[in-house]
Formats: C-alpha cells, sequence, structure tokens
C-alpha cells in the first residue's frame, strides 16, 4: 500500500476518518483507512498509530487534498488573525465561537494563550474525555456550571481536543458527541460567551455547525 497510496487525512477517531472517507467517496475518489480495524479494536492504540489515517491512490492526491481543502475553507492562523480574534473577544458584547483547527496542539494552545492576554480574559480549559467520564448522565448539568462561572468571570472557554463533540450520529458515540455539540454551540444564542473549540481536523465540522462558528483558523497541516 505505501507504494501506491498516500494519507491525505489523519483523525482522532475512527467515526471522523469515515467521514473524510464518505467526503471524498462523494466526489467519486477511492478513499481507504487502513486503521479502522485496529483503532475499532483497541482504541487505546490511536495515538501509537498516529492517528487514523485516510489515504488515496498516488493519482488522486491532488484531486483529493482539493476536495477537503473546499470542504474545509479555514484560514491561516497568523498572528494577524489571531489579534482579530482578541479584539473581537475584548469588545464583543455578544457570543464568539472559535475553531482552531490541526495536528499541531503546542501551537493552538499557545494560540490560546495569546488571545487571552491580548483580550484581557483568563481561560478555562476543557478536556472532554475527563468531563464525560466523570460525570456520566450529567455531562450537560456540569457543563452548565463551567458556562456561568465562564460568565461571571468573562473568560474563555477553550475545549481542549474537542474532536469527540463532531462524531456522526450512526452510533452511540457519535450521537453522544452531537448532542454535546449542540448543547455547546446552543448557549451562542443564550448569553454572552467565549468559546474556542480545538480539532485535528477542520472537515469533520459539518456545514450545520459550521454555520454557527465565526472563526475557523488553521495551525500546521
Amino acid at each position: 500500500m505505501t507504494d501506491e497510496w498516500v494519507e491525505v487525512s489523519n483523525c482522532a477517531w475512527v467515526h471522523q476518518a469515515l467521514f473524510v472517507k464518505s467526503v471524498l467517496d462523494a466526489a467519486g475518489i477511492e478513499a481507504v483507512v487502513p486503521d479502522e480495524h485496529t483503532a475499532n479494536l483497541q482504541s487505546l492504540y490511536v495515538p501509537a498509530l498516529g492517528g487514523v489515517r485516510v489515504m488515496v491512490r498516488v493519482s488522486d492526491q491532488d484531486a483529493a487534498r482539493e476536495v477537503l481543502a473546499s470542504a474545509q475553507p479555514e484560514e491561516p492562523a497568523t498572528a494577524e488573525r489571531l489579534q482579530q480574534l482578541a479584539t473581537h473577544l475584548a469588545n464583543q458584547k455578544g457570543s464568539v465561537v472559535a475553531l482552531f483547527a490541526g495536528p499541531d496542539r503546542a501551537a493552538i494552545g499557545d494560540a490560546v494563550s495569546t488571545v487571552a492576554e491580548q483580550s484581557s480574559r483568563s481561560v478555562i480549559r476543557i478536556d472532554l474525555g475527563d468531563v464525560r467520564s466523570k460525570y456520566i448522565g450529567e455531562t450537560e448539568k456540569h457543563l452548565n456550571a463551567v458556562f456561568a462561572e465562564a460568565a461571571r468571570s468573562s473568560a474563555i472557554l477553550f475545549f481542549h481536543e474537542a474532536d469527540a463533540l463532531f462524531g456522526r450520529g450512526g452510533d452511540d458515540a457519535g450521537a453522544s458527541g452531537a448532542r454535546l455539540l449542540e448543547h455547546v454551540l446552543r448557549q451562542k444564542e443564550n448569553g454572552r460567551v467565549w468559546i474556542i473549540l480545538s480539532v485535528a481536523d477542520a472537515c469533520i465540522v459539518p456545514a450545520r455547525a459550521r454555520e454557527r462558528i465565526d472563526y475557523v483558523l488553521a495551525f500546521g497541516s
């Protein structure tokens, strides 16, 4: 496979890789997820695998990248765009939701700190894995308490590795993620919140969610 196929996307979860594959399939480009079986059997192996790969034939790689680029029209996370976001956060009376996408988690973390400093806001970091495991059946209730605290302190809510929010609805994990995503985005309409979501690949974000996100910034490739 290494002689004929090339990686065009790398995802943190199997359902995300399958979603990317479906986008390529719909465009008439044959794609495979070689790590699907292993990741389904042993999800803890995914970090060791370096993520769940989506691969296409070498002859299709340029077309595949064009398709994925059109499906995720994010902007480069330049210093200027981060400053614009910080200014927006500092001045905005309403809500702001930003998506930071890319494999460089350290760069994303540094960017969040920069935006917080430039906007004179503190940051409340939320790790969904911890929230969901510690508060089974009460995740939304716990998140509501976090949202209330963020509102009181005018803090930025940083959802670290929020990939699980963008699951597809065909399985329990996907349905749970979709429910939490709706709960999070609903806060934008309900009150004054400032949210930054971090994901590995913007192409996993469905159009219905993208329409409610104000900034989509890309970090690395």
